[in-house]
């Protein structure tokens, strides 16, 4: 018997619980309206009421927009007086509000994110962030904070890519950004293992997945680029072991560690090598023709 009660007490706790999760979810509701003066207002109810019932993998604003013209329209030619005008915009924003936050959700958890409709829903959340009439905005805030995480990402994917061009080299003493590059698949990870969006959205989920090629992809280019920048420099110099210090020994150095693929990029291993051979032999027959010059 004891832990029949138990039970019993935990199930009425559970569904507490869940029934206040899910009222407070939700925007306040209005109170409930005084009878229906006029036919006109009658039909922009059932307006509002059919309003509510639209589909969510669309964006309502144009039909939003127009009831609340509506009503506007009617008010002025005191077809609408002031006190039921008050109570159909607090129906409109309510109905609306409860709508938007199911078709925000759709369009941000769907895998295309559509721009034109993130678009809409920037604008539409800020219309009814403003609204007098919905005192509960946390839903509206959650997806605010959505969005925000939707532009840090796509400021992180620009700025990365702007990163990953390739490294223009005019002295000796450039050096490969490996600490940034690191930090940068790494966080590129961290958004795809713990961002619901960086997941479902296929644009976003691409490039993040694209950055550590991206990353390869520069660092090779700034081999390459360093390369071409040091070979023939033995003339420049005074001694053949000034050419191992300043050029050699930095350069093959930087070569290996992308040959042993210190930076853990996530490609084959020979796609490393073939690129690498050919410029150790490069460097190589430099330093041959650093030694047999007569300094």
């Amino acid at each position: 018997m004891r832990t029949l009660k138990i039970s019993l007490i935990a199930i009425l706790g559970l569904s507490l619980l869940l029934g206040g999760w899910y009222y407070f979810s939700k925007p306040p509701a209005p109170p409930s309206l005084p009878p229906v003066p006029n036919e006109i207002v009658g039909d922009l109810l059932r307006k509002i009421d059919n309003l509510g019932k639209e589909t969510e993998n669309i964006i309502s604003s144009a039909e939003y927009d127009k009831l609340k013209y509506e009503i506007e329209f009617y008010k002025g030619k005191g077809k609408v007086d002031l006190k039921w005008a008050d109570q159909l915009y607090r129906k409109l924003d309510y109905t609306y509000t409860t709508l938007f936050i199911k078709q925000a959700e759709y369009v941000l958890n769907n895998t295309n994110c559509d721009l034109s409709k993130m678009a809409a829903i920037r604008g539409e959340l800020k219309k009814l962030q403003s609204s007098l009439y919905i005192s509960d905005k946390t839903q509206l805030n959650n997806i605010g904070s959505k969005l925000n995480a939707y532009d840090e990402i796509v400021s992180f994917i620009a700025s990365t890519r702007a990163f990953a061009s390739d490294i223009s080299v005019s002295n000796f003493s450039v050096r490969f950004d490996k600490t940034a590059a690191i930090m940068r698949m790494q966080q590129a990870a961290n958004y795809l293992a713990k961002n619901n969006m960086a997941r479902k959205c296929d644009r976003l989920s691409s490039s993040l997945k694209e950055i550590p090629n991206w990353m390869y992809n520069k660092n090779i280019g700034y081999l390459r680029n360093k390369l071409t920048f040091c070979l023939g420099k033995y003339n420049q110099l005074s001694s053949y072991s000034e050419y191992r210090q300043l050029i050699y020994i930095p350069l093959i150095t930087e070569i290996d560690e992308l040959d042993n693929n210190q930076l853990k990029y996530p490609i084959p291993i020979d796609k490393i090598i073939d690129d690498v051979d050919a410029m150790k032999q490069d460097l190589e027959n430099d330093r041959i023709q650093a030694i047999s010059k007569t300094y």
